[in-house]
């Protein structure tokens, strides 16, 4: 297949290799899974980069959320979920989560950086469930 080979890819050249290996001259193990039948895998990758959080190994970290991105690209291509799309809402999710959070605290009279961590959270779940963010 040919790959372009770069110093440094980004999150479209990760979509750009699924379209590849998708494509009808691409890899025929790919063409014949779909989403549920790499669970297996895109899971394994989840805990590996858990082990890796576990141990505070910064450099098997980077490697195995790599790797856990990489899966969770695989898996939305073979969903025909857009990767791209499903990042765009993530993105707009927690930034209307954030923003709630801090109007929350700012009814409450407080801003954010004057509550302890487990108040922060707790004001999380209050917004992720009340208002359905």
């Amino acid at each position: 297949m040919d790959f372009e080979i770069k110093n440094k890819y980004d999150f479209s050249d990760l979509v750009e290799i699924m379209k590849i290996l998708r494509s009808p001259d691409g890899c025929p193990w790919d063409r014949e899974q779909s989403h549920k039948s790499i669970r297996r895998d895109f899971l394994e990758e989840c805990y590996e980069a858990i082990e890796a959080i576990d141990t505070d190994d910064k450099e098997l970290l980077e490697e195995e959320l790599g790797d856990v991105l990489f899966s969770a690209v695989n898996v939305a291509r073979f969903a025909d979920v857009d990767p791209e799309e499903a990042l765009h809402a993530a993105c707009e999710k927690f930034i209307r989560r954030y923003r709630a959070m801090e109007s929350e605290a700012q009814n409450r009279g407080l801003t954010l950086s004057e509550l302890p961590l487990e108040q922060q959270e707790e004001l999380y779940q209050f917004v992720k469930r009340e208002q359905g963010l």
